[in-house]
Formats: C-alpha cells, structure tokens, sequence
C-alpha cells in the first residue's frame, strides 16, 4: 500500500530489512534523522543521543534516551534525502 507523499506504508522490520545503509547501534553516526530499530519497532534519532518514538496510547510520541531502550541497528531509510 501506498502511504503520504509517495512512500511505501511498511512496518518497522521491512523499513530495516529494505534500509539502504545500517548498522549496529554501536557505530550510529551522528546524522540527525536516522531511524533507529530493534525488532517490530522504529524511532527517529535526533541527535546527541536522543530519539523520538511512538509509545502506543498510554505515553504517545515521546522524546527518549538512545541508549536503555533496547534499540539494535541504526538504519537509513531509502526515502529520505540524508545529504
């Protein structure tokens, strides 16, 4: 299915397993708008260790701490400019 302004509507496993460029979380470079994975679940990394993610109805979309919150890989998603 097609979602907003053209880009595939995935889940969080298809946007890491069709990433054009991932890693480990250990080797995230600072470049503000990665995604960030770990099993059924994707955030946005703003910088300076920090993320924005969805935390279901009880907590919302909330600004978290890149480390502690069981993230695995960092990713770049093929529909985004990082230049």
């Amino acid at each position: 299915a097609i979602g907003s302004h053209g880009m595939p509507d995935i889940g969080a496993n298809q946007m890491y397993y069709s990433a054009s460029e991932s890693g480990t979380i250990s080797t995230i470079p600072e470049i503000h708008g990665l995604a960030v994975w770990h099993d059924g679940h994707i955030g946005v990394y703003i910088g300076h260790g920090e993320v924005i993610e969805a935390m279901g109805t009880l907590y919302g979309v909330v600004k978290t701490q890149l480390a502690g919150r069981g993230w695995t890989h960092w990713l770049k998603i093929a529909y985004i400019n990082y230049d």
